[in-house]
């Protein structure tokens, strides 16, 4: 389940309730997950996000707020 959108003009963040963060390239189409198995995200449930600049920072539910570095890649 998809808890919330993050729409720029290239790509889609969507933070999901127990997947991680989706990341999807609209021009390529490509996709990829970010979660607890293979990012420095926290947890898998991410329940809001915000973007400031070139960072999403997000709420994740029992694990409190993450920023995630757009031009870096990481959490």
């Amino acid at each position: 389940m998809v808890s919330s959108i993050i729409q720029t003009e290239d790509i889609i963040y969507a933070g999901t309730d127990s997947y991680g963060l989706g990341i999807v390239d609209r021009k390529s189409g490509k996709t990829r997950i970010l979660n607890t198995s293979n990012s420095g995200i926290p947890g898998n449930n991410v329940v809001s996000m915000t973007m400031l600049d070139d960072k999403i920072w997000m709420a994740v539910y029992t694990k409190g707020l993450t920023e995630y570095n757009i031009s870096t890649g990481k959490f």
